[in-house]
């Protein structure tokens, strides 16, 4: 069944407006997680990991687009207003991407409704609450349900020119995914193994079958 892993809201700063400019400084306004599908002890380990897709998807979505990044069994919904003001939608690989903005554009909303322009102010990470991020965490579980009134056709065509990548695509030249992952606050150390791991096995399985 489709499911919505996390919603953040974060603000970017310095964002990208050319290929020679490096990724944005993003920090977190509000992060929203529904991990009942994981087993209570990797609940941890999958929260560090969602934070540290989230981070570095946003940071290298351009103010005015869209982003699709795909992370092992993830998937990350990445939107950025031309202000910095950015939501990000981490769902499985299921998940309708149309419904997923459609989120993202609530979320926005709900949050600017309830914070105003507060949120221009923060320079490191925080945690605002807005109880309607909460109740669209819950509510689009369902995807088909919760998007029976937001089908727009605008948005439908705006997911057909977004492309999918996959996290290392995203990456600027010469930049490699294991600098990015030994970098990041977001993940502990046993995450960061996990992730080095994880990328060997699946470069192990490109070579083997290619």
């Amino acid at each position: 069944m489709p499911h919505v892993y996390a919603i953040a809201v974060l603000k970017n700063t310095n964002n990208r407006g050319s290929d020679d400019e490096g990724p944005a400084d993003s920090v977190f306004l509000e992060q929203e997680f529904e991990l009942s599908e994981f087993n209570f002890f990797l609940r941890g380990k999958a929260r560090e990991m969602i934070t540290f897709l989230i981070r570095v998807v946003v940071q290298r979505t351009e103010g005015g687009s869209k982003n699709i990044v795909e992370e092992g069994d993830y998937r990350c919904h990445a939107s950025v207003n031309l202000d910095g003001l950015a939501c990000a939608v981490v769902t499985d690989k299921d998940y309708p991407a149309r419904v997923a903005f459609s989120l993202s554009s609530l979320v926005l909303m709900e949050f600017v409704t309830v914070h105003s322009e507060k949120w221009r102010q923060e320079t490191a990470d925080v945690q605002y609450k807005t109880p309607a991020v909460e109740k669209l965490l819950i509510k689009y579980q369902q995807p088909d349900e919760a998007d029976k009134m937001n089908k727009i056709q605008k948005e439908i065509e705006e997911v057909k020119d977004i492309m999918h990548q996959n996290i290392e695509s995203l990456l600027d030249r010469g930049q490699k995914l294991d600098d990015v992952i030994a970098r990041s606050e977001d993940l502990s150390e046993q995450s960061k193994g996990f992730l080095y791991q994880a990328k060997e096995q699946n470069s192990c399985r490109r070579n083997c079958t290619g």
